[in-house]
């Protein structure tokens, strides 16, 4: 039983200290690359990347998804983690995407800011859009 305990303790501790770290912005990229590579699902990624990185990601997702040099398709899978790992508090990021000069990150930003919205009301953050 006290072995039991002991391991508990210790895998819990690892999760603690696998969200700790923070994520650097070329392992997300290459996460998101292997994810699309291996046509695995997004959720996936979503799901792995919260599990490891929680709240810790936020910054490289939103590094990805506001450049403009990278591909559409890693700047579309980190704004939709970006917006499922940080809710409301990626909404301003998720406005300025509205006017981007892709339709894909408009389109993105568009339904992750609705999806937002509909799990609490913050549709007055959007009216201005």
């Amino acid at each position: 039983m006290l072995f039991l305990l002991a391991s508990l303790c210790t895998f819990h501790a690892s999760i603690i200290h696998a969200q700790a770290a923070s994520p650097s912005t070329d392992e997300i990229r290459s996460r998101i690359h292997e994810t699309l590579r291996k046509q695995r699902s997004l959720k996936d990624f979503y799901s792995d990347i919260s599990t490891r990185f929680g709240q810790t990601a936020l910054v490289p997702l939103t590094e990805l998804a506001t450049n403009i040099r990278e591909r559409d398709e890693t700047r579309y899978a980190s704004l939709y983690g970006l917006s499922r790992i940080g809710g409301e508090k990626s909404i301003p990021i998720v406005k300025k995407l509205f006017t981007d000069k892709s339709w894909m990150l408009r389109d993105a930003a568009i339904k992750n800011a609705t999806a937002i919205c509909a799990r609490r009301s913050c549709a007055q953050d959007l009216s201005a859009y």
